[in-house]
């Protein structure tokens, strides 16, 4: 894994660590989307999630829902349990 990999692990934590989720994702997606989706395509799970939830929430502009799903599913088939409920709920959203 590439693109800063202790980085893209730091901001998984760190959102994790959010009471607002949200709002923190919002603030940090600006400056970190495309690191995010450099390491999502080389396989990074929390790099993964973290493009989910961008797509999701429209942090980086409108949401697309497709994309978040996109990203959601390739974390949750590592594992990532957050990554499945978040693409269940999109998928039971229609």
């Amino acid at each position: 894994m590439g693109h800063n990999a202790k980085q893209i692990l730091e901001d998984f934590d760190h959102y994790n660590g959010q009471f607002d989720r949200v709002a923190w994702i919002k603030t940090a997606a600006p400056g970190r989307m495309s690191a995010w989706e450099d390491a999502a395509t080389e396989g990074s799970v929390q790099a993964q999630f973290l493009c989910g939830k961008v797509l999701q929430t429209g942090a980086a502009g409108e949401p697309d829902f497709r994309r978040a799903l996109f990203y959601y599913e390739k974390a949750a088939d590592q594992g990532l349990g957050a990554a499945m409920v978040n693409a269940g709920r999109l998928w039971a959203q229609g």
